[in-house]
């Protein structure tokens, strides 16, 4: 836990997240947060929301086309889910939208933000 991290801080760790030992990162800014879950060696997951209280506005950047029988194992700890490979970017595009998260300005990826409740869907949890 750090109050008030900086871009180098951040990034620092999520470079360092791992699948197994280090699993999350979290940035919370008020209402505002912005979850990173995954192995930076291979892929992570990205939520965002600007307001944590209104399930309606998580957002996930997509990594590419949705295919459900294109998936990936994504792992938090002992818990590993299978996750379609569109949902997921590699750890360059998440930097650049933690970056934007912490200037308080939105990015979208290339292939553009999957909006609304059913994002949590996805997200994986630990015991």
């Amino acid at each position: 836990v750090q109050n008030s991290p900086t871009l180098a801080q951040v990034e620092a760790k999520v470079r360092a997240l791992d699948g197994r030992e280090r699993t999350l990162v979290s940035v919370i800014d008020r209402d505002r947060q912005i979850n990173i879950c995954g192995d930076a060696a291979r892929e992570v997951i990205v939520f965002r929301t600007e307001d944590v209280t209104d399930g309606e506005r998580w957002e996930l950047p997509l990594g590419g086309p949705v295919d459900a029988s294109d998936v990936v194992e994504i792992a938090m700890g002992n818990v590993s889910a299978p996750v379609a490979r569109g949902l997921t970017v590699d750890v360059e595009a998440a930097l650049k939208i933690v970056e934007a998260f912490l200037a308080k300005k939105r990015v979208d990826s290339g292939a553009g933000t999957w909006r609304g409740g059913e994002v949590l869907t996805v997200r994986p949890s630990l015991p």
